[in-house]
């Protein structure tokens, strides 16, 4: 064809190139059908649709996975499904390490912290000041929290000072079928809570917190759990320090007194947790918390639930009507403050803490 174009003949040259290119593609086979191919623009769309994926889930799985495993284990489950997920959509080993090694680091940094949520702002999300209401709630819950976590931690502090251990102290097994052996002992006692706490003997020890509140200005909570959470099991963590935190979710310490009482009852490791408010700690040395909780405990390793609370109550009453006595006749106290109702609660419906 190229001594056509030297010859001007520019039409005759194109003809002859089509003619010789149409004859070798008659010559060949026609490739076989398959997935239509990808340019380098949609290479690049589906890593960034990849990116965003991986960054939410990683953002909403590593707080779940660090309240479960803990902080290190934690962040090495949630790297190890980032990079898991990043090499089934791109199939590069370096891109999938890079996704678990960030996703491992974000978990172990900010995995704990709530990340802040701002809905709308202007006139977009929820529309108009729908995101200023909600990032305004959001804050605001913020601040009641960490006035409830000073205010709580001052009864900690007190409880860790004096020692008030409620019953015989033991350390939970941290090996990792002694964990497993736990957490299926729990769950189990979970089951049987309302075997073991039929509605007629509840009925019964709500009666006597209410007879016993008219003796004395203090306010006693009786709460019958059946097992830890699985958070609180895998981390090995105490019976006490699961008695302090419904000590604060039932709110016991805020009485107009603070001198309310909880007696905390673990059924799965037949354990009684007593824990007191500032004022009745401040008034009852660590001895008298020691040597009640010690005659107490046979009545629950026997499985005697109603006779080892009741003998709670009538010992924490006790005390309570010696440094609160109620107000003479004809005066008010500061009324019932909380339920009288025993709590029932069952581990594994437990999300928090």
């Amino acid at each position: 064809m190229a001594p056509r174009f030297r010859e001007g003949d520019y039409a005759g040259g194109l003809q002859a190139a089509v003619q010789q290119i149409g004859a070798r593609i008659a010559g060949e086979a026609l490739p076989l059908p398959g997935a239509p191919t990808r340019t380098a623009g949609a290479d690049e769309a589906g890593f960034s649709e990849m990116a965003v994926f991986l960054f939410f889930i990683v953002m909403l799985l590593s707080p779940v996975l660090r309240a479960i495993f803990g902080q290190r284990l934690g962040g090495v489950a949630m790297g190890a499904g980032a990079g898991a997920l990043a090499f089934w959509f791109t199939a590069s080993v370096l891109l999938a390490s890079s996704a678990g090694l960030v996703a491992l680091l974000y978990a172990w940094i900010f995995g704990g912290r709530r990340v802040p949520i701002v809905w709308g702002g202007g006139g977009g999300g929820f529309g108009g000041g729908g995101g200023v209401l909600a990032a305004g709630w959001l804050q605001l819950g913020r601040r009641r929290r960490l006035w409830w976590r000073w205010r709580f931690g001052q009864l900690v502090r007190t409880q860790k000072m004096t020692a008030q251990t409620s019953s015989p102290s033991s350390i939970p097994p941290r090996g990792l079928w002694a964990r497993l052996a736990r957490l299926l002992r729990h769950r189990w006692a979970d089951g049987s809570l309302g075997r073991a706490l039929p509605a007629d003997m509840l009925q019964r020890l709500a009666a006597r917190v209410a007879a016993s509140e008219q003796r004395h200005t203090g306010q006693i909570r009786i709460c019958i759990e059946g097992g830890l959470p699985l958070s609180y099991v895998w981390r090995a963590a105490s019976v006490r320090e699961r008695a302090i935190t419904q000590f604060g979710k039932l709110r016991v310490w805020d009485t107009e007194h603070n001198n309310g009482v909880l007696v905390y009852l673990l059924l799965a490791e037949r354990r009684i947790e007593i824990v007191a408010d500032r004022a009745l700690a401040r008034a009852v040395p660590p001895e008298v918390w020691r040597a009640m909780t010690a005659h107490m405990g046979e009545a629950f390793r026997a499985g005697r639930w109603e006779d080892g609370l009741t003998q709670a109550l009538s010992e924490v009453t006790a005390l309570l009507a010696a440094h609160f006595p109620a107000p003479p006749h004809g005066q008010d106290g500061p009324g019932n403050e909380l339920p009288d109702a025993p709590v029932l609660a069952r581990g594994w419906a437990d999300r928090g803490s």
